[in-house]
């Protein structure tokens, strides 16, 4: 699409009341972003999701997705497979600081985002005072946490929700994620096709206890979990004193519903 035509995007959002906008490998470039924006400003269209994904953006169109989102009132967006860079991420920072804008929502879904990286997504959310990030399948190691983790200490984040899709995750970074959540005082935590095992979850508990975490939810979206592994959510449920669980997609058995249940009476444990 040229750029001329982005004006006539943000005109059909305008007819049709659309909230969401999914632009797909289109090559952004500031100009494109900058005839949406215009266009959609005279229009006073208003979104409540933006999702891109596009390889060959370049640094500069990041600075003038913050002004988008701050024009058209956007308080979600979505980088997938952007191949994300210092650079990048330290434009649409400043785009965000500059232009005063806020976010509920950070999805990130990007395989090739180094761990120094991390530090740059924790500076994105506190600018905008961002309450939930999502990190899609992005093979969280621990030094990416850790990164994540040491920079949102110093700024003092806070976040209300952490999501993760990342079915690479090794253990050792579920022990990680405690500290995590800890760090940015977050209370409700998904996970979402991990292919969580019983040693994943001894991790993840063994760090909750260790760094004394409470939740207020926890909630388990994974077909793939092995019924044993349901014993290690009633011992994770105990640790942070978690009263409320949701099972999403687990394809539920006799089997595993047996496991979390006994676990629960083993560890006396009472849930909503």
């Amino acid at each position: 699409m040229t750029s001329d035509v982005y004006s006539d995007v943000a005109a059909i959002i305008s007819i049709t009341g659309c909230s969401t906008v999914f632009l797909g490998n289109c090559d952004l470039t500031k100009q494109k972003l900058d005839n949406f924006r215009t266009t959609g400003k005279e229009n006073q269209i208003s979104l409540s999701s933006l999702q891109i994904i596009d390889v060959k953006m370049p640094a500069e169109s990041y600075g003038e997705i913050a002004i988008t989102l701050k024009s058209i009132g956007c308080k979600e967006i979505m980088f997938e497979n952007c191949e994300l860079t210092r650079r990048k991420l330290s434009e649409f920072y400043t785009g965000c600081k500059d232009h005063h804008v806020s976010l509920a929502k950070l999805s990130l879904w990007d395989c090739t985002m180094t761990s120094d990286i991390y530090g740059n997504v924790a500076d994105i959310i506190s600018i905008t005072g961002c309450s939930t990030i999502f990190f899609g399948e992005c093979d969280l190691t621990k030094q990416k946490l850790q990164s994540f983790t040491e920079t949102g200490k110093n700024i003092k984040i806070s976040l209300s929700t952490l999501s993760i899709i990342d079915a690479k995750m090794p253990a050792e970074s579920f022990r990680e994620i405690a500290i995590t959540l800890k760090t940015t005082c977050c209370k409700e935590m998904q996970f979402e096709n991990c292919e969580l095992t019983s040693r994943k979850l001894f991790e993840f508990y063994t760090g909750c206890n260790d760094n004394d975490l409470s939740l207020s939810n926890l909630i388990i979206i994974d077909a793939k979990m092995s019924a044993e592994s349901f014993r290690g959510i009633a011992i994770t449920l105990k640790t942070t004193c978690c009263k409320e669980i949701n099972f999403r997609n687990c394809e539920l058995t006799a089997r595993k519903l047996s496991e979390f249940i006994n676990g629960c009476k083993d560890y006396h444990l009472s849930v909503s």
